[in-house]
């Protein structure tokens, strides 16, 4: 294994690779790993995940200005900046685990999975992009700045999500963390609604269709394994049956299943 800043290699000492410059903007790290699957920590304020690889290497842009908005305080600011990164064991393939997480996620990069996008992010802003919805945080009663990122759309009816594992898993079960800021505005309306029904397309071109509830637990829905390499949610329906403006979101998904490898 290699990892690259800008074409300088990093040292390693114990899977901890060590870069003791500043990172400025345009900086990309790459990762060349021997096998597909690593376990990477980019930065020690976000959490670790499995990441899979298929062309066994990756590239990511470091995050700057506004694009921070959606990230901990002092995330990729130390010096030296520490990567946690190694090869993953078939043990840790192979186990069941929530295969959506990858806090290493950013809109537009699609050289390792999973991966998120979306058909539509609020007013374009960071911390309303698909990938927040993927990042391990779901501190979900309020909106906007971390560690209030979710994925949303703002009030429309054609919202659609996209997960893409980059290869075939086994899953059997998703759970969605709805954005439950239910603050209330001087005309007594609250900030949030729900989804009261979403339909799930998986790749294998099977359907799930969902009802949520209101509330800001995660909520649970199970089905029989199947072999798929991605979902798209859509069909989303707010509920509109109480005062309010009209907002839904995604704080979280998580897709439990395993690699089979």
């Amino acid at each position: 294994m290699k990892i690259t800043v800008n074409g300088i290699v990093l040292k390693n000492t114990s899977n901890l690779w060590e870069y003791d410059k500043p990172f400025t903007e345009g900086d990309v790290i790459e990762i060349f790993s021997d096998t597909n699957y690593i376990t990477l920590r980019i930065d020690k304020n976000l959490r670790s995940s499995i990441v899979y690889l298929p062309e066994k290497q990756m590239r990511y842009n470091i995050p700057f200005g506004e694009q921070l908005d959606a990230y901990p305080p002092n995330v990729f600011a130390d010096i030296p900046h520490i990567i946690e990164c190694r090869e993953a064991s078939e043990k840790e393939i192979n186990e069941y685990r929530n295969l959506a997480l990858n806090p290493a996620d950013k809109r537009g990069e699609v050289n390792y999975f999973p991966h998120s996008d979306a058909n539509f992010v609020t007013r374009d802003l960071p911390y309303f992009e698909s990938r927040n919805a993927i990042d391990g945080v779901c501190q979900n009663d309020w909106h906007g700045l971390y560690p209030y990122q979710s994925w949303g759309g703002g009030d429309r009816d054609d919202l659609e999500f996209y997960l893409d594992f980059g290869r075939d898993v086994i899953i059997d079960k998703i759970i969605l963390y709805l954005r439950a800021d239910y603050s209330e505005n001087e005309q007594g309306e609250l900030h949030d609604t729900y989804w009261k029904h979403i339909a799930v397309k998986f790749s294998d071109n099977s359907k799930l269709e969902l009802s949520p509830v209101k509330t800001e637990k995660g909520q649970v829905f199970t089905f029989d394994e199947k072999k798929v390499s991605g979902l798209t949610l859509y069909n989303l329906v707010r509920d509109r049956s109480f005062p309010n403006r009209g907002f839904a979101a995604l704080s979280q998904i998580e897709v439990y299943g395993k690699d089979e490898i």
